[in-house]
């Protein structure tokens, strides 16, 4: 079928796929099918070294057999430059997803999985001698069925021997060699795991990166290409190595807290019953603003708001400016107290809403049902910390990370709970 004339009413929906390149992609079926359209950007049109390697990119894609790699079902020439179709699943670029439900990240299944296809794909591109290269979060799918979870597009590596030209916009995900003002410099597949390091750190900013990605992302994104990961065994070494360092703390910790609980339940036995007081803590639906915890939508608040606008989230005025010392150590106690009130606060409530979620029947039965609460309860959670910073007058990016930390503190203790 041509595409060429379809309008964006009838279902397609043009959004920047990279610097150079638009995407077209479904937001409802046509003939019964889903459908991603890749076509150059209006100014590359008239550019004939450019538009060379577009029209070759099919041939190259021939060799790629990855089900994470998309791969062009047809070629249509049109005045406008032409474009590259795929028959794929209902898919939307990962920028868009993490807009539209950034609590996403907190399911881990769901981020491993995101990882996992990422650098499988570029494993394979690499053993074909092909580079993604352009690699962010809008040039990369992501299914929103939660089959054949991440796509990438077809690969740049084609574009190389022309780069300055091509990629003219550094950005936080490219590798800064690419921008080099010698050519000579070498691009090789440690700028694409320089771009997968910079979209796993993308996927956890909004909240803390956990330890066993830490190191990959420090490792892979060195400015200075030879202080990389030389490809992606080594890449790859570094996450399954950090990973079974963190599971061994995780034991141990785990062992001797245990060791300890025995400990405590031996002198509370040696004490020859001796009464203890109690004192039950202070019942949830209690809390400071009034938010009832036995009601499902309590949490969610009164005005729909957008959570990324700028006088919502990111804007706080700075109130220790032109402050006497006096003052300013004034406020940076009440802020101390703030947030620590804040995270006991919050910790309370993170545990009300993650202790029905995070249960062995639901850890372990299907996956779909365990992602859909998962996401619910971190959009409560999100939507919950929002109010609170607000409440308690923090700057948004402390409020971010106690609630991170929260929920990561939470919700490993619930795992090893249920497990």
């Amino acid at each position: 079928m041509n595409y060429s004339q379809l309008p964006s009413a009838m279902g397609l929906t043009p959004q920047s796929l990279g610097q150079n390149a638009v995407g077209y992609i479904t937001n409802e079926s046509i003939d019964g099918k889903w459908v991603t359209l890749f076509r150059p950007n209006k100014y590359r049109i008239n550019d004939e070294a450019f538009m060379q390697r577009f029209r070759e990119l099919g041939q190259v894609a021939t060799a790629i057999r990855d089900p994470h790699v998309m791969r062009p079902t047809e070629y249509v020439a049109d005045e406008q430059g032409g474009y590259y179709s795929f028959g794929v699943a209902r898919y939307i670029t990962l920028g868009q997803l993490l807009m539209e439900k950034p609590a996403i990240v907190a399911d881990s299944t769901w981020t491993d999985a995101i990882i996992h296809d990422l650098m499988h794909a570029l494993e394979h591109l690499h053993k074909k001698g092909l580079m993604a290269v352009e690699l962010t979060p809008q040039s990369v799918l992501v299914s929103r069925t939660g089959q054949n979870t991440l796509m990438l597009m077809p690969p740049l590596s084609g574009f190389l021997d022309i780069r300055r030209d091509v990629w003219t916009s550094p950005n936080d995900f490219l590798a800064p060699e690419l921008f080099s003002d010698d050519n000579t410099v070498v691009v090789d597949q440690r700028a694409d795991l320089y771009g997968a390091a910079r979209i796993v750190q993308r996927l956890f900013h909004f909240s803390e990166l956990p330890l066993r990605l830490r190191h990959f992302v420090k490792a892979c994104t060195q400015d200075d290409v030879a202080a990389r990961p030389e490809d992606d065994a080594m890449a790859q070494d570094i996450l399954t190595k950090v990973g079974r360092q963190v599971r061994l703390l995780k034991t141990v910790l785990a062992i001797v807290a245990g060791l300890f609980i025995i400990g405590l339940v031996m002198l509370g036995l040696s004490r020859n019953g001796t009464d203890y007081d109690f004192q039950e803590t202070d019942p949830l639906s209690t809390d400071s603003f009034g938010l009832q915890l036995r009601s499902d939508n309590a949490l969610m608040p009164d005005v729909e708001q957008d959570i990324f606008a700028e006088d919502t989230t990111f804007l706080n005025e700075d109130t220790t400016i032109s402050l006497s010392p006096e003052r300013r150590k004034a406020e940076k106690q009440r802020m101390e107290r703030a947030t620590e009130a804040y995270r006991q606060q919050y910790e309370r409530m993170a545990r009300a809403i993650l202790t029905p979620v995070y249960t062995y029947t639901n850890l372990h039965g299907e996956q779909q049902h365990f992602l859909i609460l998962s996401t619910q309860a971190m959009q409560k959670l999100q939507d919950l910390a929002i109010s609170m910073q607000k409440q308690y007058q923090l700057d948004p990016t402390t409020a971010e990370a106690v609630a991170g930390e929260v929920i990561g503190k939470v919700t490993d203790e619930l795992k090893q709970k249920a497990n």
